[in-house]
């Protein structure tokens, strides 16, 4: 027979290296762990900076898809203004256009005044229509 002394010691050994054991492998699943958060947060920093730079990407081509269209909104209006100077009527541009008679005198209207006294009336009309 072992014993009483004996026996504790040899479980406290037994403690002694069981703890060992698992503070060993709780070292290594966090320095796995710790290895994780790094590239996880790295990968968050890039997914941020990604999405900064789509943004303003989506801002630059939007302004200048506006600044396009109002240049082509006016061509629009010129060309009926032009189609109104030959006799056109309103109401038959309207119809070739498929727009309506009030925005077509609007828009004649504006081409008017832009090509008297070199304004810009449409900025108006593009930005309300976003």
């Amino acid at each position: 027979m072992v014993n009483r002394k004996t026996s504790e010691v040899i479980a406290r050994r037994e403690a002694r290296e069981r703890l060992a054991r698992e503070r060993a492998e709780q070292a290594v699943r966090d320095k796995s762990n710790e290895a994780d958060l790094v590239e996880y947060l790295i990968l968050e920093h890039r997914i941020e900076t990604a999405d900064i730079e789509y943004q303003a990407t989506v801002a630059n081509v939007r302004e200048r898809r506006e600044s396009a269209v109002t240049g082509w909104r006016h061509g629009q209006a010129e060309c009926m203004r032009r189609m109104s100077d030959r006799g056109e009527t309103i109401e038959r541009i309207s119809d070739r256009t498929g727009m309506s008679i009030k925005e077509v005198r609007r828009l004649t209207a504006t081409s008017n005044s832009r090509s008297r006294n070199g304004r810009d009336g449409l900025e108006e009309r593009t930005t309300h229509e976003q």
